[in-house]
């Protein structure tokens, strides 16, 4: 008995039938295609409306905020190697925001008592200031674009689309590694 065929919803197909493959036989490329435009998308909304409303000074690059705001998002201060691995951002670069945000005022390291070869980081009163503000602008800026679609996303939608994004994360990272690339 033949398969039924799968539809996926938003997927252009030219008609009935017009697919080689089943979509599932693309998805990787799928993947990586979605992947990188929504995260273009993203990057233009936030650069064209977040940062310019934040008072960070303006020297404050995305990729600083994404790892200030990894600090903030945890009560407990967190080892630079535990934000590389929840942006999966190389450690040079976590290493160079880090640096950044520390001589700014923003984030201060102490010695790691579990391991004497890293710090732990924490944010100063500026540092946490500027992460709640920058969560509540994304927060505002987002909520206040998608009241404006016709189809938005449920919080159990966001919540599960963040699930499979970071499963879909750490398969990319561990078929990278097998790859030797």
């Amino acid at each position: 008995m033949a398969s039924k065929p799968i539809r996926i919803e938003g997927l252009a197909t030219r008609g009935e039938g017009s697919l080689r493959y089943e979509p599932v036989k693309f998805v990787d490329t799928t993947f990586q295609n979605y992947a990188e435009k929504i995260s273009s998308d993203y990057d233009e909304i936030i650069k064209g409306i977040v940062l310019p409303a934040l008072d960070s000074g303006g020297e404050l690059k995305l990729r600083d905020l994404r790892v200030l705001t990894s600090i903030y998002f945890f009560e407990v201060p967190i080892t630079p190697a535990q934000v590389a691995e929840i942006l999966r951002y190389d450690p040079a670069t976590v290493s160079r925001s880090i640096k950044k945000l520390e001589d700014q005022g923003f984030v201060t390291r102490s010695d790691n008592g579990q391991d004497k070869r890293s710090v732990r980081l924490h944010l100063t009163e500026s540092g946490a200031e500027l992460g709640h503000d920058y969560t509540e602008a994304i927060d505002q800026t987002f909520s206040q674009l998608e009241d404006g679609l016709l189809y938005g996303l449920s919080a159990d939608e966001k919540a599960t689309f963040l699930k499979v994004m970071v499963k879909i994360s750490r398969r990319a990272e561990a078929m990278k590694i097998l790859a030797n690339v």
